[in-house]
């Protein structure tokens, strides 16, 4: 299933306002994560003086301040599709999207477990000077349905953008996780990849910038907010400590030493808590309710979250943390079962790729296939079955998969209820 979402990329407040332009481009066409060079490629303009062509035609039309640019993803399942595959379908996505319009670099990059693709291109119109417009909407209308009809003709599987609850949402990342309901946060990976992109950065802009080509979103103000991917809420950094708040974030960025005591998460929540409770007891409406609400909120999460816990466990029967531990070590087998199976379908589906791309055609009559498919040597019946029952067969299994991870979820979450517990 081939997922895509799309980010703005903005002016930078400090030093060159084209500062996020640069690094989007330099992210997604590193030697390292696209096999030396060899899966990326341009539109209407030179792959290696992209920038430069993008910024001529900013100058030309004088519209080089504001909003700089635009990136896309598009993520493909584990053992869904090739490199050579994924690049064909980002190009032909590029060809589709962009056409003449803007300027833009693509490049697939093989160095996770699962392909994916990330295209960067001009906000301002080499054809007409106009800046392109991004509408709440246009993902649904407009940019996944031109990923679902590649994939379609390649025989991938597909996003059901007619789901009930789908329209509401602006991508699918957020429908999907708002449609799970909570999943507890992986807080050490939220870290490691803010450490990361501390790293990787010399000023909190390009920090912020990193950490969007990691797909979070990010809200800096008094307090910074993150939102990992897929979730619909944020959380404000303190929660991880001192050393990622944005005083703390400053320092690590300008090579000084910091404190992680200076304060601690407690304090800080304590801190902002007291003020949120201050400004709702200025005379504002509702003041009684909202005083209450933040009194008694955490409380309130609290408790819905021992009693998810609880149904939980009182669903599985599990008494003990062997029995916890019995309950991870199934849905872990099953989980890798599932997902093996579906690689295996893949595979299956490769043999056939041309067979189900002339399927999928939307040029071709049924008979048109239909010679076709007996001049490649297939039975015409057959290998409609097959591509059907196939089809049928992954998007099982992919819901299997995700009760596993859900519930895997599940179990980690009142793993660490009861560590916190004992200690």
């Amino acid at each position: 299933m081939a997922i895509t979402k799309i980010l703005y990329i903005n002016s930078s407040p400090r030093g060159a306002t084209t500062t996020h332009l640069v690094n989007s481009i330099d992210y997604i066409l590193n030697p390292k994560k696209t096999k030396n060079g060899l899966l990326t490629g341009s539109l209407n303009c030179d792959k290696d003086n992209a920038f430069q062509d993008m910024m001529d035609t900013k100058e030309f039309y004088g519209k080089t301040d504001l909003r700089q640019g635009y990136h896309i993803m598009i993520s493909f399942s584990p053992g869904e599709t090739d490199e050579e595959t994924a690049m064909d379908i980002l190009h032909r996505f590029a060809e589709k999207f962009i056409g003449e319009k803007y300027e833009c670099v693509y490049a697939v990059h093989n160095d996770k477990n699962h392909m994916h693709g990330h295209l960067v291109f001009n906000s301002v119109s080499c054809q007409n000077g106009k800046k392109y417009h991004y509408a709440n909407g246009d993902w649904k209308r407009e940019i996944q349905p031109i990923t679902n009809s590649l994939c379609e003709e390649y025989g991938l599987e597909i996003i059901n953008l007619n789901e009930k609850g789908l329209q509401k949402y602006d991508n699918y990342g957020e429908w999907y996780g708002d449609k799970k309901g909570f999943l507890p946060l992986n807080m050490e990976q939220i870290k490691a990849d803010m450490d990361e992109a501390v790293i990787a950065s010399v000023n909190m802009d390009e920090f912020i910038e990193y950490l969007k080509l990691k797909d979070y979103d990010v809200k800096l103000g008094k307090h910074m907010t993150i939102k990992a991917p897929d979730r619909e809420r944020g959380i404000r950094t303190y929660r991880l400590g001192y050393a990622y708040t944005p005083e703390g974030l400053e320092k690590r960025l300008a090579g000084e030493e910091y404190n992680l005591d200076t304060y601690s998460v407690d304090e800080i929540e304590e801190r902002s808590k007291m003020k949120r409770v201050g400004y709702h007891a200025k005379g504002l409406h509702g003041v009684n309710s909202k005083n209450q609400y933040y009194q008694y909120q955490d409380d309130v999460r609290h408790l819905q979250k021992m009693q998810r816990q609880n149904t939980y466990l009182s669903k599985y029967n599990i008494q003990t943390s062997t029995d916890l531990r019995n309950r991870v070590e199934r849905l872990t087998l099953l989980e890798m079962q599932f997902s093996q199976e579906r690689i295996n379908i893949f595979g299956e589906r490769k043999k056939h790729k041309e067979a189900i791309r002339i399927l999928n055609s939307s040029s071709m009559t049924d008979l048109e296939k239909n010679a076709s498919l007996l001049q490649q040597g297939y039975n015409p019946e057959k290998i409609r079955l097959f591509e059907k029952e196939s089809k049928l067969k992954l998007e099982e299994l992919r819901k299997r998969k995700r009760s596993c991870t859900f519930e895997l979820r599940m179990c980690e979450e009142i793993r660490q209820t009861e560590l916190r517990r004992t200690r």
